[in-house]
């Protein structure tokens, strides 16, 4: 039986997904108010960089999965590419497929050696998909390495 208690003590899905929407929401109800005016882009700004630093792993990733929605943008580029160095896996697959769906190609070096390097096969995987989405043929040697056991 899934009580509120039992959503809010574990990391389910639907809790996720939940403080997802509302951070997704939180975060663009402060960057579009106002035409963007500066005083709520940067509170906008420091909400991420709050969530990027929170102890909360859920948190973490839930912001690293946020900063996909910036396409072309230098600072969030930067702060998934901190994610990549987060000491759990599920923020390092969360950076890793927001960086590909950012098309940061600045992140392609970082990715290939993530994915050479990272013992948990979910990064390898993140890595590798996000190295394809930026054209980068590596990605598919992953893949085929993982394959066949390389």
């Amino acid at each position: 039986m899934v009580t509120p208690t039992s959503i809010l003590n574990g990391p389910t899905w639907t809790y996720r997904a939940l403080t997802s929407a509302a951070f997704i929401g939180a975060f663009w109800s402060l960057a579009t108010s106002s035409l963007c005016a500066q005083p709520q882009l940067d509170q906008a700004w420091s909400i991420l960089q709050a969530g990027a630093d929170n102890k909360s792993t859920d948190q973490r990733v839930i912001t690293m999965r946020v900063l996909q929605l910036l396409p072309d943008d230098a600072k969030a580029g930067s702060m998934a590419t901190k994610g990549l160095h987060d000491q759990e896996p599920d923020v390092r697959i969360a950076a890793a497929l927001s960086l590909g769906s950012m098309k940061s190609k600045s992140a392609i070096a970082e990715l290939t050696a993530l994915a050479k390097s990272d013992p948990e096969g979910g990064v390898v995987m993140a890595s590798a998909k996000s190295l394809i989405q930026l054209g980068d043929d590596q990605g598919y040697l992953v893949y085929y390495a993982l394959l066949t056991g390389e």
